[in-house]
């Protein structure tokens, strides 16, 4: 089970900064860090896949890129 840091930690000689994610620790440090509310438990989701809401469009219905018009001196 994942943990998220709730307060800035030493854990194992390392410092943990709070919001970050801990996967890998003991049974007897997870007790004794919730019971004083430095962690809580937390569900790792899996990574959502980005969705091409550009439906219908080709290249060809795409805006052109028009150069700059140079100034008068």
């Amino acid at each position: 089970m994942a943990y998220i840091v709730l307060k800035d930690l030493m854990l194992k000689g390392k410092r943990v900064k709070a919001s970050e994610v801990i996967a890998e620790i003991s049974q007897e440090d997870a007790t004794s860090l919730l019971a004083i509310r430095r962690i809580e438990p937390v569900e790792i989701a899996e990574p959502v896949q980005a969705v091409d809401r550009s439906v219908g469009l080709s290249d060809e219905t795409k805006p052109k890129k028009r150069a700059s018009k140079k100034r008068a001196k």
